[in-house]
């Protein structure tokens, strides 16, 4: 009865005499949907016309109140205007605020000071973080597209999370390390190329040493395969993680070839990775942010005396020297947007240089 009342006080303010056929069409006259607009469309009683439904109206039947709602076009639902339902890909936050997605795929504005932490999630029921209990696997090689759509790799706890999007720089995590040594050594040597014991990243202000803690990409020069568990080659990748092992103490003119002293241990272990020569490369993420001034180091087994080696001769060799090109980026794929960091070959094992300025990429929800 309510309804009918209404509709006819909306006819009258309208100055119509009788209801629509159904046939109204973009901007038409209506007070009723179904009676007054045609197929597609829907009719906004507020502002008294047919038009085209957004989500909210295509999920409901019926348009937002402008006075105190807007449409969250993520889930179709018609929330309090200023609220933190609004959905911020599209609309932004203002200053102090930061753009969060909720356990049901909703966006929302949040002050950066209750910024979901610790593994919880906006929830824009609640309006405020929860505990996010959801298991969506896991990235154990750090790589985003280990994960659903939707979802990215916690670099910390090798875990897929939902995703989310806050409108702020994206912190430079990702070394890519490329092997330019000469093509001949190809087929000369079993592990050709430059051998990587490992990245440092020595922060500028405070001189803590961060580590790679994942690697994301490997491809040998040489095509052969990569597979860890072959003991012959310096195939596993994992070798280039955390503190150097070629040499505690860097720089050095001793570097060790494997980890422990073959005639005391014989469960040898490299203390490398080889890109397997020129075209080779590998990318790992690093344990912390790069940042402008800081200072990056690749360790690698060159212009250095081996130790810890099988020579029948029981002399030890001298690493050859060879060349690598060494690059950052915010994104983790070999097509990323890279900033060149140094090129060359190394000095007493070690190839280093001072981060660049370093461009500002914006978080758009987009993977890179």
């Amino acid at each position: 009865m309510k309804k009918s009342l209404f509709a006819l006080a909306a006819i009258a303010s309208l100055g119509l005499f009788a209801v629509g056929c159904g046939d109204g069409e973009e901007g038409a006259a209506c007070v009723s949907t179904l009676l007054d607009c045609s197929e597609g469309l829907v009719c906004n009683t507020y502002a008294g016309e047919c038009q085209t439904p957004d989500a909210c109206a295509t999920k409901k039947g019926y348009f937002c109140d402008p006075n105190t709602q807007v449409c969250n076009e993520t889930n179709g639902e018609c929330v309090a205007k200023g609220s933190a339902a609004e959905d911020c890909r599209t609309k932004g936050c203002g200053d102090g605020q930061t753009c969060v997605v909720d356990s049901e795929g909703a966006y929302g504005c949040l002050d950066d000071d209750k910024v979901c932490l610790n593994g919880t999630i906006w929830n824009s029921t609640l309006e405020r973080c929860v505990a996010d209990e959801g298991d969506y696997g896991d990235c154990p090689d750090g790589n985003n597209e280990s994960c659903d759509v939707g979802y990215v790799c916690n670099q910390d706890t090798l875990k897929c999370v939902p995703k989310t999007v806050d409108n702020k720089p994206r912190p430079y995590k990702y070394v890519k390390i490329e092997d330019l040594s000469p093509d001949e050594l190809k087929t000369t040597k079993e592990d050709p190329g430059v051998d990587i014991d490992a990245v440092v990243l020595t922060k500028k202000d405070s001189g803590a040493k961060i580590y790679a803690t994942s690697v994301v990409f490997y491809e040998r020069g040489d095509g052969e395969s990569s597979k860890p568990e072959d003991k012959a080659h310096a195939f596993d990748s994992n070798a280039i993680l955390n503190e150097p092992d070629s040499m505690p103490t860097y720089p050095s003119d001793t570097c060790n070839y494997y980890v422990d002293d073959p005639k005391t241990n014989a469960n040898t272990k490299f203390s490398f990775v080889s890109l397997g020569g020129k075209g080779g490369a590998i990318i790992v993420g690093m344990g912390g942010d790069i940042e402008e001034g800081d200072t990056l180091d690749v360790i690698e087994l060159s212009d250095c005396q081996l130790a810890n080696t099988n020579n029948s001769n029981g002399k030890d060799a001298v690493a050859e020297v060879e060349g690598m090109e060494v690059q950052v980026s915010t994104g983790s794929k070999i097509g990323s947007e890279w900033t060149f960091v140094m090129k060359g070959t190394v000095t007493r094992g070690v190839l280093t240089s001072t981060i660049p300025e370093l461009t500002e990429v914006i978080d758009d929800g987009t993977d890179i």
